[in-house]
């Protein structure tokens, strides 16, 4: 099980650029994928980010 920091999580889901002010601003408004608070410290778990990338995936919509 690995837990990251909110800037590797940013980096793990939005590549080099990701922002961990995303993630911060999703956690204020109680969305995003699950996290973990210990104490001061954020921490999110890859199974969880794998999971609510997962969830994000859309199907297209058939032609017609």
């Amino acid at each position: 099980m690995v837990r990251l920091d909110t800037k590797q999580a940013a980096k793990y889901l939005f590549g080099e650029g990701g922002s961990a002010g995303t993630l911060q601003q999703w956690r204020f408004e109680r969305k995003g994928p699950r996290y973990l608070k210990l104490g001061n410290l954020v921490r999110y778990e890859t199974a969880d980010l794998d999971k609510w990338i997962e969830q994000c995936a859309r199907e297209p919509d058939p032609v017609i």
